[in-house]
């Protein structure tokens, strides 16, 4: 038996996920990042975003991904698309994530599996990448291995 989770559910959980990834990052953009995290939290959207929209258009990728995530719960998935692409550009794997499944389904972008796929695999590629320091070599040459295998995608 499928479970599928409705879309309300489904963007509820992906917008909390979302600004909880946020919050471990706070400290990167310092406390206008943190408070319109607060402010959010509270349900103060209307603050979050005049404390987050200077940081993303500045290019902060964070910034970007939570201005995603606020527009997206509030169903402007187009204007949520704008913001996950941006971060996305940069290498955010969160916003690489998202916009796949935007893509995926077609929320605020024309369905696009293809686009979905190369976004799902971008993110998949930078978490691995980022993760692959945690691999020790002892001897049976995994750390080499995992070089070898990550090279393939630079």
């Amino acid at each position: 038996m499928e479970i599928r989770l409705q879309i309300p559910v489904m963007k509820f959980l992906l917008t909390t996920l979302l600004l909880l990834a946020i919050t471990l990052s706070l400290p990167v953009f310092g406390d206008d990042l943190s408070d319109g995290f607060e402010a959010a939290q509270k349900g103060d959207y209307k603050t979050a975003l005049k404390l987050w929209k200077p940081l993303a258009e500045q290019g902060a990728a964070n910034a970007q991904v939570a201005l995603g995530a606020i527009y997206g719960s509030a169903g402007n998935d187009k204007e949520a698309v704008k913001w996950y692409r941006l971060a996305a550009e940069q290498g955010d794997a969160k916003a690489q994530a998202v916009l796949a499944y935007m893509y995926g389904e077609g929320d605020g972008i024309s369905e696009d599996n293809k686009q979905a796929v190369k976004w799902y695999q971008l993110a998949a590629y930078i978490q691995a990448k980022r993760r692959s320091w945690c691999y020790v070599d002892e001897g049976g040459g995994s750390k080499k291995m995992i070089s070898k295998l990550l090279s393939g995608f630079d």
